[in-house]
């Protein structure tokens, strides 16, 4: 088991039992990390960056966020996506997965040119 594995697994059954890490939540948004630190220093009221948790409680433990506020604020973007524009619905989780798939392509190319 790698020793990070579980880190962020808390024992609690309730609805925001899974916390994800800095890297998690940037590939959940496609952002790099250094822009979710960034922003939650330019806007300290963001919906939710500002929501981030510490579990270690040192000031350097690792910035974690609740499974349920990503979704939430993810949703909420959807919300955003509909009502802009003429109405026609689009769908955010699949441009956010080919958003994913183009960085994976970039990488690899960027790979076999050197």
């Amino acid at each position: 088991m790698p020793p990070m594995e579980g880190l962020f697994d808390i024992p609690d059954s309730g609805a925001k039992s899974k916390l994800m890490d800095l890297k998690e939540v940037a590939e959940a948004l496609c952002l790099r990390p250094q822009t979710i630190i960034r922003k939650r220093v330019e806007d300290p009221m963001h919906p939710l960056f500002s929501k981030a948790v510490k579990p270690g409680g040192a000031h350097n433990s690792p910035l974690a966020w609740f499974r349920d506020d990503v979704d939430a604020y993810i949703e909420s973007l959807r919300g955003d996506v509909v009502s802009a524009g003429s109405g026609r619905r689009q769908d955010v989780e699949g441009i956010r997965r080919a958003v994913v798939d183009l960085r994976r392509v970039i990488t690899s190319l960027e790979k076999s040119l050197r």
